[in-house]
């Protein structure tokens, strides 16, 4: 996921187009984690057209029902965690955007400081030339 590897990102805001496809991404991952991880779990079946099958043991069939029928606030404790796990993932990946919006607005702010300093320093009185003022007070 090139998001999370640590790629270095102009300091630019985000779009939710750009959050959604990492997200998307990782919901790819997550999910085709999960069926390598269910093909391991269970026997290829050569089926007589050819084609191979595959059948899980009744123990996970069993476990697995039981965990997509249940509630999140329902399962144990370990059960749990194992969805924790997954929505620290997820949050990582938006920490990564909101950290690049922010760094966004505050470069953005401090472009605006800058630029302000630089015209208070060119800034003179429209009269006498004094620096930093629009109108000195001698001039007033």
């Amino acid at each position: 996921m090139k998001h999370m590897q640590g790629a270095q990102h102009k300091c630019e805001p985000c779009s939710d187009a750009e959050l959604i496809e990492a997200l998307a991404h990782y919901a790819h991952e997550a999910w085709s984690g999960w069926m390598r991880y269910l093909f391991n779990k269970g026997d290829k079946i050569n089926e007589p057209d050819g084609r191979i099958g595959h059948r899980m043991s009744a123990d996970s069939c069993e476990r697995w029902l039981r965990q997509m029928m249940t509630d999140y606030e329902n399962l144990p404790e370990g059960e749990k965690e194992s969805d924790r796990a997954e929505a620290r993932k997820m949050l990582t990946i938006m920490r990564s955007f909101y950290d690049r919006e922010r760094a966004a607005h505050h470069g953005a702010i401090d472009t605006l400081k800058r630029r302000a300093k630089k015209l208070m320093r060119e800034e003179r009185c429209n009269c006498c030339g004094a620096e930093n003022v629009n109108i000195c007070a001698n001039c007033r």
